[in-house]
Parts: structure tokens; sequence; C-alpha cells
């Protein structure tokens, strides 16, 4: 069983390169030509990022975790506190978020990575 978690963990990992080039280059250029879908192309992105961890992690690692309910709001006056400490905290909040994605804030020495 931990040679699956072991595989699903390299899957991740070795997606995350093109999904980077892919975010940084053609997402970027979405963005930039249609500002006003914004919140609608990052909602999207971000739901399929935490739709290919979390299923590889169900399929390939053969975990067991729960498809939480959308329940939290994407507007305004929403805040979402949480100290994540493995690659499955962000995408099991990504997908309680409704129509939208979280804004994740981290510390500034980050901000050159």
């Amino acid at each position: 069983m931990k040679l699956r978690g072991y595989l699903a963990l390299v899957f991740i990992c070795s997606a995350f390169l093109p999904c980077d080039l892919y975010q940084r280059t053609i997402l970027a250029l979405r963005i930039r030509l249609r500002p006003h879908r914004r919140i609608e192309i990052m909602g999207s992105w971000i739901q399929a990022m935490a739709v290919l961890v979390l299923g590889s992690m169900r399929r390939i690692g053969g975990a067991s975790l729960p498809a939480p309910q959308r329940v939290v709001p994407s507007g305004p006056g929403t805040l979402i506190v949480m100290n994540h400490q493995s690659l499955l905290d962000i995408p099991l909040v990504v997908q309680t978020v409704a129509d939208g994605y979280p804004r994740i804030v981290t510390r500034a020495r980050y901000h050159r990575f």
C-alpha cells in the first residue's frame, strides 16, 4: 500500500511541471485577454488542480478521501483560516468553495518563487 502512495506522489509532482508552465503562459494570457472572466478562469483552473491531486491520491494511491460539499461562499467577507500541513489540505478546501476560488495568502518571503 505504501508503494501506491509513493507512486501517486511521484505522479502528482511530475504533473505539476507541465501544469506550472500552462499556468504561467496560456492561463495568464487567457486572463489578460479576458480580465472580466478572471474569477471564472481561475476558479476552473484551481478546481482542475484539486481534482488532479485528490483524484490521483484516490485512484493511484488508494486513499479514501471524502468528497466535500461546496458550502463556503467565495465572495467578499469570507475568511478561511487554515494551517495546511499536507499536500491534500489545500485541494480539499478548494473543493468546498462555491462559485469561485479561495485567495491564498502566504508569507512575503515565499513571493520570490
